[in-house]
């Protein structure tokens, strides 16, 4: 964590501030629209956002700024856990340690997840006094709905860079592999038939966003996918010649 601190940090300052843009530019925003060149094919979108401060900040925390800060956030951590300590040759010091691979990059991904879990939490709990001091009122309640699933789908995101972390000895290339990798299953998305079987359709929270409710048994399958992927990235650790 010490090591990492300054990830943590930019992810906790990233948030805090996206909430206070959220909350303080919605009425700048609407004035600055008024009149100006939109083009059609965004017009009824941003006519939807723009009508209402709850759908605006749902859109624009849960739709946009979360789910891409903390996919950063994710891959930045991620991918040095074991990439890094090959690079800078510390990987057989660490190896020789009295203690099992598994325990020592498991300590590493529990660490990476309570922090982007923690962070995540409060900086949407933020967005509400900021949303009120800015002079709007909405139900926090969806919001709050929505966070488990985000959590647990942004587990996915950390195993997955766990995986090419151990697999390439460069933290550069695992954080690209991991990007490239997420690229792949954002694909659905872009097509409205086959959203629901993109990763990016659960990240941002979107069976939530169609009716309210936190949705447990896709929490659980993000649980349980991100626990198979970790499972293959240790695996892989306990086989690899360092």
């Amino acid at each position: 964590m010490r090591e990492n601190r300054w990830k943590v940090w930019s992810y906790a300052a990233v948030l805090l501030v996206t909430a206070a843009i959220t909350a303080f530019t919605f009425n700048y925003l609407g004035q600055m629209l008024q009149g100006a060149p939109v083009p059609k094919w965004a017009q009824g979108q941003l006519a939807a956002q723009l009508a209402a401060y709850p759908g605006y900040a749902w859109a624009n925390w849960f739709g946009k700024n979360l789910y891409q800060m903390a996919t950063l956030y994710l891959i930045l951590f991620g991918m040095t856990a074991v990439a890094s300590e090959v690079s800078r040759r510390t990987s057989s010091f660490l190896w020789s340690k009295p203690v099992p691979r598994g325990t020592v990059l498991f300590s590493k991904w529990l660490s990476s997840a309570a922090v982007y879990a923690v962070i995540t939490v409060l900086g949407t709990l933020l967005l509400y006094p900021l949303s009120l001091a800015a002079g709007h009122g909405y139900a926090i309640g969806r919001h709050l709905a929505a966070l488990p699933l985000v959590i647990a789908t942004g587990l996915v995101v950390l195993s997955l860079t766990y995986v090419f972390s151990v697999l390439l000895d460069d933290a550069v290339k695992a954080g690209g592999a991991t990007a490239l990798a997420l690229l792949f299953l954002s694909l659905p998305s872009w097509f409205q038939k086959t959203r629901h079987w993109s990763l990016f359709y659960y990240f941002t929270a979107g069976p939530v966003a169609e009716d309210g409710s936190p949705h447990w048994g896709f929490v659980f399958l993000m649980v349980v996918l991100a626990a198979a992927v970790y499972a293959v990235a240790q695996r892989l650790l306990e086989r690899k010649d360092f």
